[in-house]
Order: structure tokens, then C-alpha cells, then sequence
């Protein structure tokens, strides 16, 4: 097995290429050999992005919730929003 030195992914011994495009023999990066319209390939969304929301609007959600309802009520649902999120992420 060869690891890439840039993307530390595991190769087979034999392998000239890395699929993030590290070449083995030239040592020197080229171009993927993954392209973003494969559909094998399933994009994930970074899991600072689905929190962000949540970091930006948690603040406001929860006074203007708790004004008007329970305090304990609207930490829930922020809670849950980020936890739903995750799960239908994968």
C-alpha cells in the first residue's frame, strides 16, 4: 500500500496515480482524476456549514422564543435542528 503525501489516502502498491491527483513517480500534483460530475461520487456538505445557522441564529431564535414561550422549549428545538440535519446528511 502507498499513502498519498497529500491526501493520506491508501493506494495499491502499484499505483502511479492517487485519485486526488498525486503522482507517484513525478511527485508533483495533477489533475483529479475524480471529476464532480461522476455521479458515484456523493458531495457531502462540511459540517461547519450545517452548524452555521445554528451559531448565527441561535442567539435570536432563543430570545425572541423565550419571550414568548418556554425558555426551555426553544433551546430544544435549536438543539434538534442541527441533529436532524447530521442524520439526514448521510
Amino acid at each position: 500500500m502507498i499513502t498519498c503525501p497529500h491526501c493520506s489516502l491508501a493506494n495499491p502498491a502499484g499505483a502511479q496515480r492517487c485519485d486526488c491527483g498525486w503522482d507517484f513517480t513525478s511527485s508533483q500534483m495533477k489533475a483529479s482524476l475524480l471529476t464532480s460530475s461522476d455521479p458515484s461520487i456523493k458531495q457531502k456538505t462540511p459540517i461547519w456549514m450545517i452548524f452555521l445557522p445554528e451559531i448565527v441564529l441561535l442567539p435570536i431564535a432563543l430570545l425572541v422564543w423565550s419571550l414568548q414561550h418556554s425558555f426551555w422549549l426553544a433551546l430544544a428545538i435549536v438543539v434538534a435542528i442541527p441533529i436532524v440535519l447530521l442524520v439526514l446528511r448521510r
